[in-house]
């Protein structure tokens, strides 16, 4: 991945979490320790849809995990049978 690649999602993370926290800090929402709390503070934006909202997002993470977990898996696999190596570069 390029070093702009990089950069480019780096910045669109820190404004997906300010935007948020911008709108949940005007909303009155300022203290969250739950997965009920998140959805509810969901409300402002998706109204009664907050909790399916906030449902379909955490499919969607666990859906994202899955080629990563897929790859790790698979890299331990070789390297527990010496084959490793072909993965490192020269």
């Amino acid at each position: 991945m390029s070093a702009s690649a990089r950069l480019f999602s780096t910045l669109v993370m820190f404004f997906i979490i300010l935007t948020t926290a911008i709108t949940l800090n005007r909303h009155g929402i300022t203290h969250i320790e739950t997965t009920r709390q998140a959805a509810e503070a969901l409300r402002p934006l998706a109204g009664k849809f907050a909790a399916t909202l906030f449902t379909v997002g955490i499919v969607g993470v666990g859906f994202l995990a899955i080629p990563t977990l897929a790859g790790s898996a698979a890299h331990a696999f070789a390297a527990t049978l010496g084959g490793a190596k072909a993965w490192i570069r020269n």
